[in-house]
């Protein structure tokens, strides 16, 4: 889904206004990402949210996604970029994940500093992230062998022919997420992800820790993404209202 964007890049895009304009608006996420002493130390992750539960299945109804919030998403990328320095050196285009949606609403946001896009598509999750498989990330982890999703900047790397066809690998940057390449964490597809395993099972299936994609957006991710730009992961506050979609067929069992 491609949402139309009430701002568009001229010749260059005034970064410091915006992120400005967004601050003194009260975007909660924007002023948590500006440059402050951290208590934590540098290159801490942005403060990750409480997950509310899931809503139930009888209660389940046609839900239209959560309109992605496009100038908090380019002022959160914009203070990512400013926090990481020359870690990430292109600037044009990257992508965040907002791990505090559910599985089932697209949450993987594909943005294009330079066009002035976003394309915004489905990503699943660990299960390690989601022991009781409910469809909404329940925590994170960067233990070897967790199978757990990881919070943090990542740096996209080469790409590589693997069990799942062309991938993705990443570097993690933070000290939650800086054991991705010993854990293989990468961008990846898989057939539990897709919108007909939403419609299927109401929830994407499991990945083991990866970025797992659908196989129908994969040349679009990759070639949006390249090598050495940046791939945001965590949970971006409190979720917009997204009930459980209608099931054509309900089903219980993750497919890993």
């Amino acid at each position: 889904m491609t949402p139309s964007l009430p701002w568009r890049r001229r010749s260059m895009l005034d970064r410091r206004a915006l992120i400005g304009s967004l601050a003194v608006g009260g975007f909660a996420l924007a002023a948590r990402a500006q440059p402050a002493p951290d208590p934590r130390g540098p290159g801490a992750p942005v403060p990750t949210a409480p997950t509310p539960p899931l809503p139930s299945s009888s209660a389940a109804s046609k839900s239209i996604p959560p309109a992605p919030d496009a100038p908090a998403l380019i002022a959160l990328a914009q203070a990512q970029f400013a926090r990481l320095d020359r870690r990430i050196l292109r600037h044009d285009r990257l992508a965040v994940v907002d791990f505090g949606q559910p599985s089932w609403v697209p949450r993987l946001h594909l943005i294009d500093l330079e066009a002035g896009r976003l394309d915004t598509r489905l990503v699943a999750h660990g299960c390690g992230s989601d022991p009781d498989f409910t469809g909404w990330l329940q925590g994170f982890s960067n233990a070897w062998g967790s199978q757990a999703s990881s919070e943090g900047a990542y740096r996209t790397a080469a790409p590589y022919h693997g069990a799942h066809g062309l991938s993705l690998r990443l570097d993690g940057l933070d000290p939650t997420n800086d054991n991705a390449r010993r854990r293989d964490v990468v961008i990846h597809t898989a057939d539990y992800v897709s919108p007909q395993v939403v419609r299927d099972a109401g929830k994407l299936g499991w990945s083991e820790g990866c970025f797992a994609i659908d196989s129908a957006d994969r040349a679009r991710v990759l070639a949006h993404l390249g090598s050495g730009r940046l791939l945001f992961a965590a949970r971006l506050g409190a979720p917009a209202a997204a009930p459980a979609p209608p099931l054509t067929q309900r089903s219980e069992s993750a497919v890993g």
